[in-house]
């Protein structure tokens, strides 16, 4: 298999957990001000978690098809 290009577009996502629901960001301070107001209203532990969007794609070098070798007269029995 061939290694994979360095990925240079990582997108990150934060997502904010609390005991009713989960929340979704594209900027951490966005979720930090969440998380904070989200503690300040239910008086909870809030965690914030950072999600990297991203593939990594594995090809092989030469496609190698699938082959077994058989007798004719094993089929015909």
């Amino acid at each position: 298999m061939t290694k994979p290009k360095n990925q240079k577009n990582v997108e990150k996502i934060y997502m904010v957990v609390s005991g009713e629901e989960n929340k979704f960001f594209y900027s951490f301070s966005e979720a930090e001000t969440c998380a904070k107001d989200l503690c300040e209203e239910n008086d909870e532990e809030i965690q914030i978690f950072e999600i990297n969007k991203a593939w990594n794609v594995f090809l092989p070098a030469e496609p190698e098809p699938e082959a077994m070798v058989t007798s004719l007269v094993s089929l015909v029995d």
